[in-house]
């Protein structure tokens, strides 16, 4: 018997091993129980150095310091948070690192004890993957409206001569006003003004024109939701 019970865990184990995503059981209290190769890839922690330490070890902060409440909390209302429920979580590596991971974790009830077995996919390569494609589109749409500034540019330069032309025409009267030989001071006060005002519209379309063609980095942040 005893060596059927061995033959028996050994080829658990070696299914185990041979499973693509990493798998961790751990007991009622959180302490891990088994840690399959895919586990210590991932993790970079081996079987021999996790096994009996709590799971919040592979756990950044809060969950770290909040895991052994959330276990006794679902142990007293039977309420789930995350058992039987996939969910992304920020897993760390030995060295310190933290990466995304699709966690999944199911309860099994054995004679000894409750048992929970969590299944974890990297979504590193994933993320990355997504990374790109948000700055891929971020950079065609930059492009995008260089080629509509183009198709764009006819309108522009009429928008843009209309106050210089009214600049000229106003500057005009203000020069003949001021070769009179009694200059009316509230005219050129009036027609500084009409300047004034249209130098500020030429410089408003420009404006407009800049901030529609600069081109906006891809900024990414957590977001508790």
């Amino acid at each position: 018997m005893l060596v059927n019970a061995r033959v028996h865990s050994e080829e658990f184990q070696a299914l185990l091993d041979a499973a693509v995503d990493a798998i961790v059981v751990i007991d009622a209290n959180g302490r891990i129980l088994t840690f399959n190769a895919a586990a210590e890839r991932l993790f970079g922690h081996r079987e021999i150095e996790v096994l009996g330490k709590p799971v919040n070890m592979l756990m950044p902060e809060p969950h770290r310091s909040g895991h052994d409440e959330y276990l006794r909390r679902y142990q007293a209302t039977g309420e789930p948070r995350i058992i039987g429920i996939g969910r992304e979580v920020q897993a760390c590596h030995a060295d310190g690192t933290l990466f995304p991971v699709a966690l999944s974790v199911g309860e099994a009830h054995a004679r000894d004890g409750t048992r929970f077995v969590g299944i974890i996919r990297d979504l590193s390569a994933q993320r990355a993957a997504e990374q790109r494609a948000r700055s891929l589109e971020t950079r065609l749409a930059h492009v995008g409206r260089f080629n509509l500034m183009g198709e764009m540019a006819a309108g522009i330069a009429h928008e843009i001569n209309q106050p210089l032309s009214a600049i000229a025409t106003y500057a005009q009267a203000g020069k003949r006003v001021l070769q009179r030989s009694n200059p009316d001071i509230a005219m050129l006060t009036d027609i500084c003004a009409k300047i004034d005002d249209q130098a500020r519209r030429a410089g408003q379309v420009i404006d407009n024109l800049r901030k529609f063609i600069r081109k906006q980095d891809v900024e990414t942040q957590s977001l508790d939701v």
